[in-house]
């Protein structure tokens, strides 16, 4: 008999969180239901859907919580499924709504993930925009929270990006645009010192300056270095004999150079902010002149490493064009083959091989000989293979993960577990996986993921918005 109760408790509880677990999912999520973290004892983060787990949500808290007790910005992070309206939209209406950062300095940042959607975007307040500029958002998005979202780390691409955030924040000039737009207004403009008293400044804070500006000098230097090596290589490169169809595959999957210009295009805004600072700290220059040279140096060498990027890229997909295009020998009778047009070529193409073309993972080429009717394929990469993986059923490069079903969400006891749900565009064969979703650990700090933060846990403290941000997609 106490079985048969203790099976029916845990039935009916069973019964009772799967369709919470579930409702997190179909809720339409927008400005008006998403619950304000500060309000909601949740810190600085609405988490929704089981995305992050509750340390990473700790993690992020601790993070958020020591920016604005140290730097005064108000951060809020939001995670749900979807949202009702476009991801701008909602985010703009969420920042009017909960008035993100100081009144006084509009210094809020606001921080939407919409899982499913597969959209991802950061909202700034007018006092912010300075610093994180449009374009800069996008770059950190596309080169730190996107990588791992695409791999399905939520909660390691949000820490990281708010880790770059604080660091930035921390920057002695981030930090003195945000104390103030108009610190240096009323001096008498750069050049007012004597050289001997620029030289005396320099002299006080020489070991700051050696340290920050030679670690800038280095890592510009390194980015030189590597621009000249990927150079050389693409030269190098574009001269070789490709006589092979194997020759071609490698270049398609490697590339003319290396490593790729994206190297270079890195480390010259990384190396010249530290050169700019050991300037700052130094104090051998005056501050419109360090960031003259703290702009130029990097916008030089970011324009000329994303257009040598582009040549690079123009001169590999030229070498591969003249490829396919040149005739090839029958390897039956040794006659001239034709290739066939993307319209003819369906005929000699499986149904998987002709859903391929038409989702641009794979592109075929059909030579036919026209003395004997022998055919030969030939398979490239699309413009949209990095989308797809192949197929464990049909082998084609059509599979792809349709969502993810949280089943059972983790506790400090137990771990979650997770349905994972797959197709194919190919040939819709579908599967799902179980994915085990790890215990969650507490944190020892006094704001942890659901016990929320020991400061500003009211609310915001009345930021506003201009619409200013990035949003970036996966």
């Amino acid at each position: 008999m106490r079985n048969k109760i203790s099976f029916l408790l845990i039935l009916s509880l069973l019964l009772f969180v799967f369709p919470l677990a579930a409702d997190d999912q179909n809720i339409v999520w927008s400005a008006q239901n998403i619950p304000n973290p500060t309000e909601s004892s949740t810190g600085y983060v609405t988490s929704i859907g089981g995305y992050v787990t509750d340390d990473e949500v700790a993690t992020i808290n601790e993070l958020v919580l020591a920016i604005e007790r140290d730097i005064s910005v108000e951060i809020a992070v939001v995670i749900v499924p979807s949202l009702a309206d476009d991801i701008f939209t909602e985010s703009q209406n969420l920042f009017d709504a909960w008035k993100i950062g100081k009144a006084d300095a509009d210094n809020g940042l606001l921080i939407v993930a919409s899982i499913e959607d597969r959209n991802f975007r950061t909202h700034t307040g007018y006092g912010m925009e300075g610093i994180f500029t449009d374009s800069l958002i996008s770059r950190l998005q596309e080169t730190i929270v996107i990588p791992a979202f695409r791999d399905g780390r939520y909660g390691d691409g949000i820490i990281n990006y708010i880790t770059e955030i604080d660091r930035i924040l921390r920057d002695p000039f981030a930090a003195e645009e945000l104390a103030s737009a108009t610190r240096y207004s009323n001096q008498d403009g750069a050049g007012s010192r004597s050289i001997g008293e620029r030289f005396s400044n320099f002299q006080e804070n020489a070991l700051p300056f050696f340290i920050f500006g030679g670690v800038g000098f280095l890592v510009l230097l390194g980015a030189v270095a590597s621009l000249v090596s990927e150079l050389r290589a693409v030269l190098k490169n574009r001269k070789k004999k490709y006589a092979s169809y194997s020759s071609i595959l490698t270049l398609e999957k490697k590339g003319l150079a290396k490593q790729g210009f994206g190297m270079p295009s890195f480390f010259f805004p990384f190396g010249a902010v530290f050169f700019s600072v050991g300037l700052a700290i130094g104090g051998f220059l005056e501050p419109k002149e360090i960031i003259f040279a703290g702009l130029l140096v990097p916008a030089f060498g970011l324009f000329v490493s994303l257009v040598l990027m582009r040549w690079s890229s123009i001169v590999r997909n030229g070498i591969i064009e003249r490829w396919r295009a040149t005739a090839r020998t029958c390897p039956e009778c040794g006659s001239a083959m034709n290739r066939l047009s993307e319209t003819d070529d369906d005929v000699y193409l499986a149904p998987t091989q002709v859903k391929e073309e038409e989702i641009k993972s794979t592109d075929y080429d059909v030579h036919l000989c026209s003395a004997c009717g022998a055919t030969t394929v030939e398979k490239y990469r699309g413009r949209r293979y990095e989308l797809y993986t192949a197929c464990p059923s049909c082998k084609a490069m059509a599979h792809r993960q349709k969502k993810r079903e949280v089943l059972t969400k983790p506790s400090y006891t137990h771990t979650g577990k997770a349905l994972l749900h797959f197709e194919c565009l190919a040939c819709a064969a579908t599967y799902t996986k179980t994915e085990s979703i790890p215990k969650l650990t507490r944190s020892s700090s006094s704001s942890g993921g659901s016990s929320g933060s020991s400061s500003s846990s009211s609310s915001f403290g009345g930021g506003r918005s201009g619409g200013g941000g990035s949003t970036s997609s996966w």
